[in-house]
C-alpha cells in the first residue's frame, strides 16, 4: 500500500481544503446505508447524490470519478466540504483507516502512525 498521494488544483471538485491537521477516519462507501457514524471522510467510486445525507458528519469526500457540475459537488461547495478526485484509488486501500489531507497531498496513516 502507498503512503502519500500528491494532489493539485485539478483534483478538487468542490471547495479546496485548508490543511485538515487532525487525522480523519475514512471509510470506503458504495451505499449511504453502510455509513459508520465515526467516519470523517468517505471514499467512493462515484458521486452519488445520496451521500449528501451524511454532510453533517463528514469533513471530506474522496472519489475516483466525478465532475465539478455533479449534484453532490454543487451541494458540497455550499456546505464547504472538499471533494477530491483521485482515479484508481479504491483497490489500493483497506475499507477503513486514517488519513490526513493537506493542500498538496494526502497521507494515509499506517497502524503504527495512528
Amino acid at each position: 500500500m502507498f503512503k502519500h498521494i500528491l494532489i493539485n488544483q485539478t483534483n478538487f471538485l468542490s471547495t479546496k481544503p485548508e490543511s485538515l491537521l487532525e487525522p480523519l477516519n475514512y471509510q470506503l462507501l458504495t451505499d449511504v446505508r453502510q455509513f459508520e457514524p465515526k467516519t470523517d471522510c468517505i471514499i467512493t467510486s462515484s458521486l452519488n447524490p445520496d451521500f449528501s445525507l451524511v454532510f453533517g458528519f463528514i469533513k471530506a469526500i474522496i472519489t475516483e470519478a466525478g465532475s465539478t457540475l455533479s449534484h453532490l459537488s454543487i451541494l458540497a461547495r455550499e456546505y464547504q466540504i472538499p471533494i477530491i478526485r483521485i482515479p484508481n484509488l479504491i483497490s489500493k486501500l483497506p475499507s477503513m483507516g486514517k488519513l490526513q489531507i493537506y493542500t498538496s497531498k494526502i497521507i494515509f496513516l499506517t497502524d503504527n502512525e495512528n
